[in-house]
């Protein structure tokens, strides 16, 4: 017991620019950061590196607390903009929070949380939990396993070459989703474009929805999907030939089915068109 808590006081401590400390299995990272970049890379070694361009008085505080160890600035200068460059162990976890920062996060293969009030997030890698938000930003995600959960306000959002569920929401931004192998998808917008493309899984459910733009949806030829298509002021346009099966309140609200029509595939569009295109096997 005396021992742990002399450990933590050991770790709580504020330096200069620059700082590195040892990390084990069961730990996992907290950075808050105001104003300025985080560019977290990763490297072989059990611990935590943070390089700082801060030329002013500010000092980095490392408190542990339990498992969490938390990385935050502090000072007159505090508020000032500065550049972190931060090297960790691919294993770590990490929870990144910034208010006018823009993160990149580089071939990890743990869970990242993360949220930017005005700022860019990309994470490249990642497995378990990846899920990130920004108010004002675009947010990309490249190459995770597990589950991507993404929210923007006024921004884009790209996810690119991942396995597992993914949920992308944003108000004033495209969803754009590229090679996607995923039992689970939903994706919806307000003022933008949304595009899928990866595997129909004949057990799983894909929605992708917009209120003022236009809906793409690729699949390969031997696809079971039922499709639901619902767009007030556009059209509807398909590689596949079908037939409609139920109709809704209107015309441009019905369903059909493809192939054993096992899947689920739901795409709206109130002011937009909806395309269902053949991905020839993708």
């Amino acid at each position: 017991m005396l021992t742990a808590f002399t450990s933590m006081l050991a770790l709580a401590a504020a330096v200069q620019a620059d700082t590195t400390f040892a990390v084990s299995p069961d730990d996992r990272l907290s950075i808050n950061h105001h104003a300025g970049s985080i560019e977290v890379r990763m490297w072989n070694r059990n611990e935590v590196r943070i390089s700082s361009d801060d030329d002013d008085d500010s000092v980095i505080k490392v408190d542990r607390r339990g498992s969490e160890i938390r990385v935050t600035r502090h000072g007159r200068h505090a508020t000032h903009s500065s550049d972190y460059t931060i090297m960790v162990p691919a294993w770590l976890p990490l929870a990144i929070g910034g208010i006018n920062t823009d993160v990149t996060v580089t071939g990890t293969q743990a869970s990242v949380r993360g949220g930017v009030v005005n700022g860019d997030f990309w994470v490249r890698g990642g497995q378990g939990l990846v899920s990130i938000s920004s108010t004002n930003g675009d947010v990309t995600v490249e190459g995770s396993s597990g589950r991507v959960h993404i929210v923007s306000v006024d921004g884009d959002v790209s996810v690119t070459d991942v396995t597992g569920s993914v949920k992308a929401v944003t108000v004033d931004g495209d969803v754009t989703l590229e090679r996607v192998d995923s039992r689970s998808v939903d994706a919806s917008t307000v003022d933008g474009d949304v595009y899928h493309s990866g595997p129909v899984y004949d057990d799983g459910r894909y929605r992708l929805t917009t209120h003022d733009g236009d809906v793409t949806f690729f699949v390969p030829d031997n696809v079971n999907a039922t499709v639901s298509v619902s767009t007030f002021s556009g059209e509807f346009e398909s590689d596949f030939p079908f037939t409609i099966s139920r109709l809704g309140g209107t015309s441009k609200r019905f369903s059909f089915t493809l192939g054993s029509g096992s899947a689920e595939v739901i795409l709206e569009a109130f002011d937009g068109s909806i395309e269902l295109r053949r991905s020839g096997g993708n």
